[in-house]
């Protein structure tokens, strides 16, 4: 009887460490998807030397990343207009690749524009 009462009260502690260790793994997940959003604008504005700004950018699994409204300027700023803008964009990635490695753009498989819009211009000498 004592080692039903036992092994009893080593489960429940056990499910409550679980619990605990659940909720605060959530959280900081919950806290990591939420700057998704800010590190893609930081890495692509970076990269291309423009403005960019992302509304929204999610993990759909750990093989799709969603971004949604997408825009980019037209120059360094938004102040001289918006060159590119997707509706949405699906990035699909090797995993593995991502985990091996630690090379994001090596691992992309493929991209996926959703309504995109680019804006072609000519100067006052048609170029």
């Amino acid at each position: 009887m004592r080692s039903k009462i036992l092994v009893l009260i080593i489960a429940v502690a056990l499910i409550i460490l679980a619990l605990i260790l659940f909720f605060g793994i959530s959280k900081q997940i919950n806290q990591l998807l939420a700057s998704i959003p800010r590190v893609v604008e930081a890495e692509l504005a970076s990269r291309i030397s423009r403005q960019v700004s992302v509304k929204s950018a999610k993990l759909a699994n750990l093989e799709t990343l969603i971004i949604s409204d997408l825009s980019i300027a037209d120059g360094k700023t938004f102040e001289q207009g918006t060159a590119f803008t997707a509706k949405r964009v699906i990035i699909s990635l090797n995993f593995i690749d991502f985990v091996r490695s630690g090379n994001f753009v090596g691992s992309i498989k493929s991209v996926t524009l959703i309504n995109p819009r680019l804006r072609i211009a000519r100067d006052k000498q048609g170029v």
